[in-house]
């Protein structure tokens, strides 16, 4: 039988003077599971939602306790919050799938772990947004992490927000490294804002570190990395690493807005907080950031 197969449906029973665990939503993606596994590492109790079918056998193996639920069914974040001393959600529909729209994920289901949390009377609620969330954004998946924001901040819960720029895990392969590998030239959109891009090692660890900040109660703090650079810096500093120059296509915005994918339109989408004020946050916590050389070096 796997550890998947005995997921209990609810907390498990027997907590009587134990320190509430922190419920960690979202710790099957990579944000999440950074947090799960810091968490755990300075020796606090994690609780995991998970859905049915997940795999979650490392984290349990490192002593997550796992909860079957899932964003899109209140029922199981009651359950799931019961308990909880603490939650901290970072999962998203960025990629939606089926059900799994950011209407039903990232508004909904989140307005619902906030409720859960109000009735189950945690102590904390970190959520992880993103700086360019806005409800009259063009785009849904920022219109509904948008709302989620709104809901959390009108609710009674000592709450968190971090809004970070673009991590560049995910946005420097799909807009630089992805089109390099493959062959294929670079497109960027001309006027595109610089950015503070920022690693989700750092995300997770200010997410930790804001639990115990007094300072970081009823805030939303923005989140970036040192750096502050134009996304044709960033292709310069790729060409330097590598030698040799790099081909860009350069679209206008209308271009970019015109097709399928919302991926080169979020480029030109303003954020809230100016890039170069960004890293307060992690200096103020006392976390070292990622530079996005760093990151590249580490590829290359």
């Amino acid at each position: 039988m796997s550890v998947q197969d005995s997921i209990p449906a609810s907390p498990r029973s027997g907590d009587a003077g134990r320190t509430p665990p922190t419920l960690v939503v979202g710790a099957t993606g990579r944000v999440g599971g950074r947090v799960a596994r810091l968490l755990l590492s300075r020796g606090e109790r994690v609780r995991i939602l998970a859905r049915h079918g997940r795999n979650v056998d490392d984290l349990v193996a490192s002593g997550a306790e796992p909860v079957v639920g899932d964003l899109t069914d209140p029922a199981s974040l009651v359950a799931a919050c019961d308990g909880a001393g603490a939650v901290i959600v970072t999962a998203n529909a960025a990629r939606p799938a089926g059900s799994d729209t950011s209407a039903a994920v990232d508004d909904l289901g989140v307005g619902a772990l906030v409720d859960a949390s109000v009735r189950a009377g945690t102590r904390r609620f970190i959520h992880v947004s993103a700086d360019v969330a806005r409800i009259d954004s063009p785009i849904e998946f920022l219109r509904a992490k948008a709302a989620a924001e709104l809901h959390l901040s009108r609710s009674v819960l000592a709450f968190t927000i971090l809004a970070p720029d673009m991590f560049m895990e995910s946005w420097l392969p799909r807009i630089v490294l992805g089109p390099l590998e493959a062959g294929e030239p670079v497109h960027l959109v001309r006027g595109a804002p610089p950015r503070a891009f920022v690693s989700e090692v750092d995300v997770a660890a200010i997410a930790v570190a804001a639990l115990e900040a007094p300072w970081t109660v009823n805030e939303l703090l923005p989140v970036g990395g040192p750096d502050v650079l134009t996304w044709d810096q960033v292709v310069d500093e790729c060409a330097r690493l590598r030698g040799r120059a790099i081909d860009v296509t350069w679209l206008t915005r209308a271009e970019a807005d015109a097709l399928p994918s919302s991926r080169l339109a979020m480029l030109s989408l303003p954020g809230r907080t100016p890039p170069g004020s960004m890293r307060v946050t992690a200096d103020r916590l006392g976390i070292r950031l990622a530079t996005v050389a760093d990151f590249l070096s580490r590829r290359e």
